[in-house]
């Protein structure tokens, strides 16, 4: 018996290839010839030396210095003192040491209501050490902000300074309210 599949004719296709055709090889009409170029050798041994010149000394200078003539390297002249308003803390400027805190008084509406939490502030802290601006970057409620704010404006601080004097500076400072 012969199988179904083996009756099926196997059919061969064939795939002509299409012809390649190389590139043309173009002639060069001209041939360049290279050039000859001459250059001259200096003699390394000349017949004359060259003569010999003799400078004569210049008028010297007088031995006496007058009074009026300073010598060594001057002094630098002090870095200009922008005054472009309060500077972040961070890198050469250092956080101003508080020397005075005022504590808060906690209001009784708040101590009633158990409320507790922190307040955020920034504040400027100017060249004689007071705080000058607060600004408030995170409340609550019940007067508790307004309590930390009139604090903070009390508090006293040892100036920043930057190359030896003192400067405007912005600190970020948080008030806590807890209940004992």
């Amino acid at each position: 018996k012969v199988h179904a599949a083996q009756k099926q004719e196997r059919k061969i296709f064939v795939v002509q290839q299409p012809k390649f055709k190389p590139p043309e090889v173009r002639k060069q009409v001209e041939v360049l010839k290279p050039r000859t170029v001459r250059v001259p050798i200096p003699d390394p041994t000349p017949d004359e030396p060259e003569p010999v010149r003799e400078i004569e000394p210049e008028e010297s200078l007088p031995d006496v210095v007058p009074d009026d003539v300073i010598f060594g390297v001057p002094d630098a002249p002090p870095a200009p003192v922008e005054d472009t308003g309060p500077i972040r803390v961070g890198g050469q400027i250092k956080e101003p040491r508080k020397i005075h805190e005022v504590k808060p008084i906690y209001p009784e509406i708040a101590r009633k209501a158990r409320m507790e939490g922190v307040v955020i502030l920034e504040i400027t802290v100017d060249k004689q050490g007071n705080v000058r601006d607060v600004k408030i970057l995170r409340s609550l409620p019940m007067g508790l902000t307004e309590a930390a704010v009139e604090a903070v404006k009390q508090w006293k601080y040892e100036p920043s300074t930057l190359n030896g004097r003192p400067v405007e500076v912005l600190v970020t400072v948080t008030v806590t309210f807890r209940l004992q």
